[in-house]
């Protein structure tokens, strides 16, 4: 049953006296004849047979000719049952046996029956502008969602579709019963729907929760298109009584996208090769004029800082392509935390002038259970950051500590600091802060890929920063033993 056809019969019923759409199409003189012949042949029935209890003013019956001429005609049948009835009252049953002396019964009796009439008819008519306006907000809303290029469903818990608007025929190919035959993930693709069936069983426990989802839905011609799923839980809304499924077909923007990762791999995989390379001459070099000129020794290290910078940003570029393929892979083992820090310290110092690195440690050893080659790229990525975005300020602090059964690492600057609404940011894919001078911006993937590293980890990582007072990036990780189930 649809939306609209449940929203009738639940909350939105018409009233059984008032008939506009059909009273509408009808010839108006219909609208005054049939008022006036009911009337009549009430009056028949009593004068016919019970004109022997007495001239009483059948003032029930006419009631029920209104009510009945409201539910053919609406008010203006009902105001013309009224006129005919009070001309029936007064000439056949008051004028001729009181002579136009009316006593007080009957005038009490015929103003109650005119002041109840009247009110039933404005009563009649504030229901009609009540069930317009209920008709035309739902007229509106159903043709926002009808014919609306975007899909949308209704199923029942356990997604049987029973209802689609006729744009979702439009994009699938399906017709409207072809569809109320078919569960939701009948239409996704097989390898997603262990995933959503996770996601659904989430999504029932809650009333009124939402899910966001990008997947696969089939076409009838058995192709493939790409939608972001909205789903809501709305059983328990009397009103609708379904999880509600509104999706957008972003098939064009998924593959441009799939496109641009491709192209950056690509060109990734083939910068990599000769900037090895190159690196490998600029060793070369070093080894063989160990002699040179201050000069010509500062212009290499420059070079070798330039390249081993283009080295990392190559690094990036492909672990992102590999972190949405989800084909990183990670080696978990134990290792000394404190050690790996050295480890990266002591590699980016090695050609480092303008600031001193401090390293205060919790303890003289710290094992822990990971990928030791990521948790030094992400202390690299950190410390990195730390001295391009503090000029000015000559320390870098590192330190370890203890937290809620955690190690925390923090790497501390006294440079330009990031804005409190920036921070929340921070660690998106391609997010750059855009405060920034030109020459300080990235990519926006090195604390993209060190908090993904971190997650892995069953880690959590996090900013503390003030402008103009620097920033501390923190990473906390968990001291029991972390094992390839948990990731």
């Amino acid at each position: 049953m649809s939306i609209f056809k449940r929203a009738a019969l639940i909350g939105y019923s018409r009233p059984i006296i008032w008939n506009y759409e059909f009273a509408t199409p009808r010839p108006a003189w219909l609208n005054y004849f049939v008022p006036a012949m009911l009337t009549a042949a009430t009056t028949i029935f009593k004068l016919e047979f019970f004109m022997s209890v007495g001239p009483q003013v059948p003032f029930l019956l006419y009631f029920g000719v209104i009510m009945a001429s409201a539910a053919y005609g609406s008010t203006t049948s009902a105001v013309a049952a009224v006129i005919c009835c009070f001309f029936c009252t007064f000439f056949i049953f008051i004028y001729p046996y009181e002579g136009f002396n009316i006593s007080n019964v009957f005038l009490v009796h015929l103003v109650g029956f005119l002041a109840e009439s009247t009110f039933f008819i404005c009563l009649l008519d504030m229901i009609r502008l009540t069930n317009l306006k209920l008709k035309n907000s739902e007229e509106r809303y159903k043709g926002i969602v009808e014919k609306s290029y975007e899909g949308f469903f209704l199923t029942d818990r356990d997604t049987n579709i029973t209802y689609s608007c006729p744009s979702t025929s439009v994009l699938l190919g399906y017709s409207d019963d072809e569809l109320r035959q078919m569960h939701y993930y009948n239409l996704i693709n097989p390898e997603a729907v262990g995933e959503f069936k996770i996601n659904l069983a989430k999504l029932l426990t809650i009333h009124e929760a939402s899910l966001k989802v990008q997947h696969q839905l089939k076409t009838k011609d058995s192709g493939w298109i790409w939608v972001e799923t909205v789903a809501k839980n709305l059983l328990d809304d009397t009103r609708i009584q379904s999880v509600v499924y509104h999706f957008t077909n972003v098939t064009e923007k998924v593959i441009y996208e799939q496109h641009q990762e491709d192209f950056v791999n690509i060109a990734s995989h083939e910068l990599k090769s000769p900037i090895t390379a190159l690196l490998g001459y600029m060793y070369i070099l070093k080894r063989l004029f160990p002699g040179s000129n201050p000069e010509t020794l500062n212009i290499m290290a420059r070079m070798d800082s330039q390249l081993t910078m283009l080295q990392g940003i190559i690094s990036n570029m492909l672990d992102n392509t590999k972190i949405k393929a989800g084909e990183i892979q990670y080696i978990f083992a134990k290792f000394d935390l404190n050690e790996c820090i050295k480890e990266a310290v002591d590699a980016i110092s090695l050609n480092l002038d303008s600031h001193k690195i401090n390293c205060s440690f919790e303890s003289s050893s710290r094992v822990i259970e990971g990928d030791s080659e990521k948790i030094g790229r992400v202390i690299t990525n950190l410390v990195s950051n730390a001295i391009k975005y503090s000029p000015n300020g000559k320390n870098i602090d590192i330190a370890t500590c203890i937290k809620e059964r955690c190690i925390e690492v923090k790497v501390t600057d006294y440079g330009i600091g990031i804005a409190r609404e920036k921070q929340k940011h921070i660690f998106e894919r391609f997010y750059r802060v855009d405060t920034l001078p030109k020459k300080m911006q990235g990519l926006g993937l090195g604390l993209f890929i060190a908090a993904e590293i971190i997650h892995r980890h069953n880690g959590k990582i996090g900013v503390e920063s003030e402008e103009g007072r620097g920033s501390a990036f923190w990473f906390m990780l968990p001291l029991k033993a972390v094992t390839d189930s948990n990731i």
